[in-house]
């Protein structure tokens, strides 16, 4: 494990740096935790830079998180120095991490190598299907679709279903049939796939997990559920991927693994939930209207498809970030004042549309740009009703497209 090495003389002569130099080179101070060392406070990250400078002979260099459950703060803790909190805004989250401790309490993993079909899958709410889909909810929420993610499952209701090849009932269980011919063979197989997961994702090798075929966000809740707060919660490729983009992602490479890995490197030293949850926040402000913003810049944009991801990522910059009224402002005036501010201010490092993880927004003009866009589409489009208009995109695409093949059937 990271910082394994650090021993307390190391943290001794590490505070002495500190007192001395101050932050290392791209340090910041912790906004929410400081440790105490001798009756002192001090930054954690920066302290164990400094205390890992000593043991391993490596410059301080800020490439590791702060928070709890981290490396940095489990070798604090095996040296018995105590972690204390800055303030009280991780209260609500004490009872999501107490959440995942319960989970784990009450699904050890020598108690999935002994599970049984029962405790699987039962219809009184104290399964394991039902710890991870219901109870541990606000861990991250894989609501929807249907009970077949689980791979196998126990239900009241068995006549509504089709049973064929693909799916398969017993009059009892219900479950796919490429897990097997009998309940028997496909809750083994299911448990096997289970363990498999939960060492692969103990162990980090989130490729492994990516390849293996059961509900792709069950998969990765339990991934999460055994893992080290090495991975984030958030379960659905196409979610995993809008919130990299968000934060700026731009590489071909969209493979959990790859975006899991530079979503967690824009945490810093945040909590975790509270990371999280800024992300959860991107999803809830998409509304219909940013879907049908996101129509018309397609064909009004259509040469230009990177300005559109820009546009809509600044203006949830706008929303999430600064919570600005954006997509649900109805007062036009509004709007074209917020774009005269954005003019004047958006480039300003110390103003108040400074965004770290983003400052080429605000240096290339893009909130104003987007925002600019955004009076555009409402000028173009006249109040009608949401289905009215989704279905007036859809057709101009459409047309759009049309016209398009023509003329490249006639040329060819």
């Amino acid at each position: 494990m990271k910082f394994d090495k650090v021993n307390t003389k190391h943290l001794s002569l590490a505070v002495e740096d500190f007192l001395e130099n101050g932050l290392p080179d791209g340090f910041n101070a912790s906004a929410y935790f400081d440790v105490e060392i001798n009756g002192k406070l001090y930054p954690p990250k920066p302290i164990m830079a400094y205390a890992n400078y000593y043991a391993t002979g490596k410059e301080p260099t800020n490439d590791f998180s702060g928070g709890l459950n981290t490396h940095c703060f489990k070798a604090f803790e095996r040296l018995n120095i105590p972690i204390i909190k800055k303030n009280e805004v991780l209260s609500s989250n004490d009872k999501l991490y107490k959440l995942k401790e319960d989970f784990l309490k009450e699904w050890p993993v020598e108690r999935l190598k002994t599970m049984t079909i029962e405790e699987y899958t039962n219809l009184e709410k104290t399964s394991f299907c039902y710890w991870v889909e219901a109870i541990t909810q606000d861990l991250g929420s894989i609501w929807g679709g249907s009970a077949y993610k689980f791979g196998i499952f126990k239900r009241k209701d068995l006549e509504s279903d089709n049973y064929n090849d693909k799916r398969k009932s017993d009059g009892e269980y219900a479950w796919y049939g490429k897990y097997g011919n009998t309940r028997e063979e496909a809750f083994n197989f299911v448990k096997k796939t289970i363990i498999q997961i939960v060492t692969f994702s103990q162990n980090e090798n989130y490729n492994e997990i990516e390849v293996i075929d059961l509900g792709d966000a069950f998969k990765w809740k339990i991934a999460f559920l055994y893992n080290n707060y090495n991975l984030i919660n958030i379960f659905k490729h196409s979610a995993l991927k809008i919130s990299a983009e968000y934060l700026g992602y731009s590489n071909s490479n969209t493979s959990y693994t790859k975006l899991n890995e530079y979503i967690l490197s824009k945490k810093g030293d945040q909590d975790f939930f509270d990371f999280a949850k800024s992300l959860w926040k991107v999803f809830d402000n998409r509304d219909e209207k940013r879907k049908l913003f996101e129509s018309w810049l397609n064909i009004n944009q259509s040469n230009e498809s990177g300005k559109v991801s820009s546009y809509l990522r600044a203006i949830d910059i706008l929303e999430n970030e600064f919570e600005i009224t954006v997509y649900n402002e109805d007062d036009l005036s509004e709007l074209e004042e917020l774009y005269e501010d954005l003019k004047i201010h958006q480039k300003d490092e110390n103003g108040k549309y400074f965004f770290n993880k983003a400052k080429s927004y605000g240096n290339g003009g893009f909130y104003s740009a987007a925002v600019g866009m955004f009076i555009e589409f409402i000028r173009d489009n006249p109040p009608n009703s949401i289905e009215e208009q989704a279905l007036i995109n859809l057709l101009r695409l459409l047309a759009r497209r049309f016209l398009s093949n023509i003329t490249i059937f006639y040329q060819g």
